[in-house]
């Protein structure tokens, strides 16, 4: 008797240390960092077989779909009384941040836009459609993107104003015999350890005789 009561307390010690120490943290810096999970429609609408207000039994219910979001309306038909509840917050005061986190996702892991809706849909989660992916990634992401950039940017030059470094370029598109569209050049400060200048050159632009890279590299120095 003395084993199974030594292992039972021992056992409920091991599990009081993983929920202390391993417990699941349900709170985040911002919308980003909070923790996130699949609920199935079924299980979500348990929750909402009474009224919010007076606990009367089987209220009206409307159900509505933006992208990755639910939207429910109960109406209870006793004391009339009209509760929306919406499975997301809204981000810059009209965009569901589970649509705006999920083009940010996709667009920041290089993942295809294509293979990310067929999952979804293969799984059944609702999500939105194409142009909401473009419309994000060319109104809000990108410029965000740029915008950032461009700041983190000048401060690495600010820091490098009248000082002596050492830089190194090298440029990227396709080898001899492909079809490049387009081509990049980065300016690497071997001082910092940075890239301080990226340039994007489209090849409908080049001049004869003179190759991607080249043309790059001149701009880049500009």
């Amino acid at each position: 008797m003395n084993f199974f009561c030594t292992h039972n307390l021992f056992s409920l010690f091991i599990l009081i240390f993983i929920l202390h120490f391993f417990r699941f943290n349900f709170e985040g810096e911002n919308y980003r960092e909070e923790p996130k999970a699949i609920v199935f429609l079924s299980k979500l609408l348990i929750l909402f077989q009474s009224c919010n207000l007076c606990f009367a039994s089987n209220p009206l219910l409307s159900i509505s779909q933006s992208g990755t979001m639910l939207t429910i309306k109960s109406t209870c038909s006793k004391c009339n009384d009209v509760f929306t509840w919406t499975s997301q917050p809204h981000m810059l005061g009209k965009f569901p941040a589970g649509n705006l986190l999920l083009s940010f996702a996709i667009l920041c892991s290089g993942a295809s836009i294509n293979k990310v809706l067929l999952m979804f849909q293969h799984m059944g989660i609702l999500v939105y459609h194409y142009p909401t992916y473009y419309y994000h990634q060319r109104h809000l992401l990108v410029p965000s993107i740029v915008k950032y950039w461009r700041g983190y940017q000048a401060e690495l030059l600010r820091k490098l104003a009248g000082e002596e470094v050492v830089l190194a370029g090298d440029g990227r598109h396709d080898s001899m015999g492909h079809s490049a569209k387009y081509g990049t050049y980065n300016i690497f400060c071997c001082t910092i350890g940075y890239i301080i200048h990226i340039v994007l050159v489209q090849v409908i632009v080049l001049p004869i005789k003179r190759s991607l890279a080249h043309l790059a590299y001149i701009q880049s120095c500009r």
